[in-house]
């Protein structure tokens, strides 16, 4: 397991980063990053947004808000890194359907029959199919 050198600005005056929170070139967060797993590492983040939201009123006011946010930030970005690299399985056929969806004209993000008495939603991201259609690079085929 390999640590990126930290690239966050520190100053013992800081009360988000203070200087204590790197050690040997790691910030203490990209050790818990790498030394948790997924959900354990998005627990910690979660759990600390909501410890400095619900307590700012008591206790640090405009301190703990600003550690409310970077903890927030950490986990939008934890987020969108998860989203971006989480593979889409789906079978052969339904990759090859959205092949062949993707050469149809005016076809975007979804596709609602309107043939009957209301409309029914055939492709919609409940099956990750959204996803799929934007991000084709990260569709997996499996057998099924």
């Amino acid at each position: 397991m390999t640590f990126e050198e930290s690239n966050v600005e520190i100053s013992e005056n800081d009360s988000i980063n203070p200087s204590h929170y790197i050690f040997g070139g790691i910030e203490t967060i990209e050790y818990l990053k790498a030394k948790l797993t997924p959900e354990e590492y998005r627990g910690f983040l979660k759990g600390n947004v909501l410890k400095y939201v619900s307590r700012e009123a008591e206790k640090n006011g405009l301190e703990d808000l600003k550690k409310d946010k970077w903890y927030l930030d950490k986990l939008i970005e934890f987020e969108n890194d998860r989203k971006l690299s989480t593979k889409i399985k789906m079978t052969k056929k339904e990759a090859d359907m959205l092949k062949s969806l993707k050469r149809l004209p005016r076809i975007d993000v979804g596709i609602v029959d309107y043939n009957g008495r209301e409309p029914k939603v055939l492709l919609s991201n409940e099956f990750k199919f959204v996803d799929a259609w934007l991000r084709p690079e990260l569709i997996e085929v499996v057998d099924g």
